[in-house]
């Protein structure tokens, strides 16, 4: 709501009277034409862009908390329980969420030691096997199926044993966060709030040019020998997709610039292993084409075959279906006689 600044004080904010309906009241929701679910995706993303964005953000928005309007907008009311975090808090967060994926349980108690939430003089050995001992099993999924609170309570046993002193912006990041699951829930039972925010922060770890998020994204998508995890470069860049400002065109960008690198000196050479051992079970004829092809791409260089990839949006598959296709009709006009090429085609 408008803000009345003349009309405000320290102890009372004036602010605009506002027309809507409650978030739990599903049939005056659906009397306006829309449906509860439409709602709760907003507020579950506006309420992580004020957390990782902004940084600035509601604490409590519970359902007496929220106003659904007539125009289909959301509207936040009693700002009585605000929070902030710094650029470098709200990194770490999603550092964190990039340790629990990767099972790094010893970056991520170097993490919280790091956040001041562990004092430094502690060993984080003991913290360390703690967590191995009770993460994996709310662990053991794909990042988008996490329950939140399962794991916030697994990492609430271990703070709770251990020497751990949280700030008030992490609980109340912890708190925010229970809230909007919890209604959530109300809407759709099998409802997950990273799934739902998983789309908003790939497209933070495949955009965002900080070195923290940099190292985060790297660590997430790469091996300790160097090798690209495809499937998770894959699954970044369709759910980054959803992000209604996110730019494919950046994450092309940042990847080529790793790429380039001398940390990205691993990856070029198994890319180009891959290349040469691709080209070499082509047939001289179907190469011939496929050059032929790339070139009808307007790729100038490795890096724009690169870029072109990555542009696909995820849909990589597709692409070279496509490519295929176009291949195989060119060869079948030109030697329809050849019964080697029609044997490979089938």
């Amino acid at each position: 709501p408008k803000i009345y600044t003349n009309l405000s004080s320290r102890k009372v904010l004036v602010m605009e009277w506002v027309d809507g309906v409650r978030l739990h009241d599903a049939r005056a929701i659906q009397a306006m034409g829309f449906e509860k679910a439409r709602f709760v995706n907003t507020l579950v993303q506006c309420s992580m862009r004020q957390i990782l964005e902004n940084g600035f953000f509601h604490a409590d928005p519970h359902a007496g908390n929220l106003l659904a309007m007539s125009n289909g907008k959301l509207c936040y009311l009693d700002f009585g329980m605000v929070s902030y975090a710094a650029p470098a808090q709200r990194y770490s967060m999603i550092e964190a969420v990039v340790h629990m994926v990767n099972r790094d349980f010893y970056a991520l108690a170097m993490l919280y030691q790091k956040m001041g939430f562990i004092p430094a003089h502690v060993k984080i050995d003991p913290i360390v096997a703690a967590f191995v001992k009770a993460l994996p099993d709310v662990l053991n999924s794909a990042v988008g199926d996490f329950n939140f609170r399962n794991v916030m309570a697994k990492l609430g046993d271990v703070m709770y044993k251990f020497p751990f002193s949280l700030p008030p912006f992490y609980i109340a990041i912890i708190r925010c966060l229970g809230v909007l699951e919890g209604l959530a829930l109300q809407v759709d039972k099998d409802f997950r709030i990273i799934r739902a925010t998983y789309p908003f922060i790939a497209s933070r770890l495949l955009t965002d040019p900080s070195d923290e998020l940099q190292r985060a994204l790297q660590h997430y998508l790469f091996e300790e020998d160097g090798q690209l995890r495809w499937d998770r470069l894959r699954d970044l860049l369709q759910e980054a997709t959803v992000v209604g400002d996110y730019d494919i065109s950046v994450a092309a960008d940042q990847l080529i610039a790793h790429l380039a690198s001398e940390s990205g000196r691993g990856l070029r050479e198994l890319l180009a292993a891959e290349a040469v051992e691709t080209l070499d079970a082509l047939e001289t004829e179907t190469l011939r084409f496929l050059l032929k092809c790339i070139d009808e791409y307007a790729l100038s260089s490795p890096v724009g075959l690169v870029k072109l990839i990555i542009l696909s949006e995820g849909r990589l598959n597709v692409m070279l279906n496509t490519l295929t296709d176009r291949l195989l009709d060119e060869i079948e006009t030109t030697t329809a006689q050849d019964s080697s090429l029609r044997s490979a085609r089938s």
